[in-house]
């Protein structure tokens, strides 16, 4: 269930893999790799949940409808997700996607839930591994604080994470949260940060387990309809 590489999305024929997998820098080079690696999604609409200055719009090929929403930024349509509403009709957009957004909201159930009523199709999410890198918090010499989404700073934040969890749970709840919605997880795969001797070392210390530690972010592409389980990346489902 868990691949070691970050292949294409399945259905891609022919898109080839950017080199050094799902590693970006920014909202732009993060823009330009989900353009580019979920390449077969992008036919008809498509409705950028949490787009802030819709960067993903000018990577997306020409004719393909795009809708931006978010509370700050550059939106087509200000919406404050917190809220629990997207406000659309049922099946609306072809494809939804919600990519490093959900674990800002305290409403996260309530949001994923809306993507899933208001695409037609498909869903694309992405979620953070929170316990990625925090460990580091706890090392002799290392600075006491809990990193830019987390702790208590004196100034109370315009954005922070609410939710904080590891790959393994948040697998989880894509699975059984898409299920509930009559819907089923496609492709599901893992952006990985640390090196190929470290992953190694990982698996070798903790087992199954080591994605909980090693994987930097879940990617998923949820289809609705006709149920498709979760395969490996040689094959589609």
């Amino acid at each position: 269930m868990y691949p070691e590489t970050f292949a294409p999305y399945h259905c891609a024929a022919g898109v080839p893999p950017i080199p050094g997998g799902a590693m970006f820098t920014g909202r732009e080079g993060r823009s330009r790799f989900v353009a580019h690696h979920f390449a077969p999604l992008w036919n008809g609409s498509v409705l950028d949940v949490g787009c802030f200055k819709r960067e993903l719009r000018a990577h997306l090929p020409t004719g393909c409808f795009y809708v931006g929403i978010d509370l700050m930024g550059q939106p087509d349509l200000v919406v404050n997700l917190d809220r629990g509403h997207i406000p659309f009709a049922d099946a609306s957009f072809d494809v939804v996607v919600c990519v490093d957004v959900l674990e800002h909201l305290e409403c996260i159930h309530q949001v994923f839930d809306e993507l899933l009523r208001v695409s037609s199709n498909r869903v694309l999410v992405s979620l953070p591994n929170c316990w990625h890198g925090n460990w580091r918090w706890l090392l002799p010499g290392a600075p006491r604080h809990s990193g830019k989404y987390y702790g208590l700073p004196a100034q109370r934040p315009p954005d922070r994470h609410r939710w904080f969890f590891n790959t393994i749970e948040a697998v989880e709840f894509l699975r059984i949260r898409s299920k509930q919605a009559g819907a089923e997880l496609e492709y599901l795969d893992f952006s990985m940060s640390a090196s190929p001797g470290r992953r190694w070392l990982m698996r070798h210390l903790l087992g199954k387990d080591h994605w909980a530690w090693s994987a930097a972010a879940v990617w998923a592409v949820i289809k609705k309809g006709s149920p498709c389980s979760v395969q490996p990346m040689d094959g589609p489902c």
